[in-house]
């Protein structure tokens, strides 16, 4: 995954192989995920069945868009998912 896809979750929770956009990169990142044992690659996908049922299951994104319409709406603060970089 590139740092451009904006979900740095995705490396913090062991769940990605960071690559750059080109192409050697993007080979080079198949190569290691190739290279990983069964169990490496198991505990790779793991991690992001964790992360997606944590952070983007249907009923966490849904309360998080709740809380920027009320924020836009001026009913709320701004919410935690609103990042203001």
């Amino acid at each position: 995954m590139t740092r451009q896809c904006n979900l740095p979750e995705g490396f913090e929770a062991g769940a990605a192989i960071e690559i750059g956009p080109e192409a050697h990169s993007i080979a080079k990142g198949l190569a290691a995920l190739f290279s990983l044992s069964e169990s490496d690659r198991a505990r790779l996908g793991e991690n992001g069945r964790r992360l997606v049922e944590s952070k983007f299951s249907g009923s966490k994104t849904a309360g998080e868009m709740m809380s920027v319409y009320d924020w836009i709406r001026g009913a709320g603060e701004r919410p935690p998912c609103v990042r203001v970089d």
